[in-house]
């Protein structure tokens, strides 16, 4: 349940940052060409997943983040239906937080998007920070991504889908970790994916 309350309350500090700054959240979620913002999301989401999955071959972990464990056991124990509402609940949360109101607000503030763009991926990275090679890639590659696609479409929705193609892999990898530790394995992936 932790989980599932993290996230919405990360969507809901969102929404209270936009409401702070006085930006109207009905402008960041407009959907003036929805297959494009479906194809952006979904293929950049897969390309983010590929790129952090080739670097986790490269630079394997050492060992398993008793967090990523506890997290991994929790996913194991959740239904189909509760994986998928699980992921949109992230995505959306996460995505409303940092790109719908922090890359918002520095936009403002600083009158550059690349600068919001890095302002709004240094804090998802930190925010998101594994001790390992691959966490940290993943969390600059997933930040900068998504980041790109909310400056380029405008909306929260492809990167909404990125997040969540994303966050599918990521929960299927961290299913496969736990079921392997719990057979015998070593659960090394795990908590390596760093995929968060």
């Amino acid at each position: 349940m932790k989980y599932w309350l993290a996230e919405a309350l990360m969507g809901l500090e969102g929404a209270v940052l936009l409401w702070v700054a006085g930006i109207p959240l009905r402008g960041l979620i407009g959907l003036e060409n929805p297959w494009r913002s479906f194809f952006l999301g979904v293929a950049a989401g897969l390309v983010v997943l590929a790129a952090v999955w080739a670097v986790a071959r490269r630079f394997p972990p050492r060992r398993a983040r008793q967090d990523a464990v506890a997290f991994g056991q929790w996913v194991m124990g959740l239904s189909p239906l509760g994986l998928v509402a699980f992921m949109l609940v992230t995505a959306a949360g996460e995505e409303l937080f940092f790109r719908g109101a922090v890359q918002t607000i520095a936009l403002q503030l600083l009158s550059s998007a690349a600068l919001a763009i890095a302002t709004s991926t240094l804090i998802f990275t930190a925010l998101h920070l594994r001790s390992s090679v691959v966490g940290i890639f993943s969390g600059v590659a997933n930040g900068a991504v998504l980041g790109l696609l909310f400056w380029a479409t405008g909306s929260l929705w492809a990167p909404v889908l990125a997040h969540a193609v994303y966050n599918v892999g990521f929960i299927l990898s961290q299913r496969r970790a736990a079921a392997k530790a719990a057979v015998g394995g070593d659960g090394a992936e795990q908590g390596d994916a760093g995929l968060a």
